[in-house]
């Protein structure tokens, strides 16, 4: 049986507000994104797969900082931007969580 949501103030069959495509938008881009980078504490930042697709390429290509049954790995800085900069010139995905924001990248 299928379900449908319908959104207060929303009628059957009439076009959606761009408030609520925007809304949307931006919930598909949230479980779009492939990685998540976080800083756990002072100079350690973790980065952790978020989908199949980030976490294949993440055991293709960081394996040595990963354990087989880990879906991520934690890192410096420098590390942080060199994996950043790698996973973004193949196209991934990243959520970054900053100290004051949210970043997408």
């Amino acid at each position: 049986m299928a379900h449908s949501a319908q959104f207060m103030g929303e009628r059957a069959g009439a076009p959606a507000s761009p408030h609520l495509l925007a809304a949307q938008q931006f919930r598909q881009m949230i479980s779009a994104m492939d990685f998540r980078v976080e800083k756990t504490a002072e100079r350690i930042w973790q980065v952790v797969a978020t989908s199949e697709r980030g976490m294949n390429w993440l055991k293709a290509n960081f394996a040595e900082m990963t354990n087989a049954d880990e879906d991520g790995f934690t890192t410096d800085l420098m590390g942080t931007n060199s994996f950043m900069g790698k996973a973004r010139g193949h196209g991934y995905r990243i959520e970054y969580i900053g100290r004051n924001r949210v970043v997408h990248f």
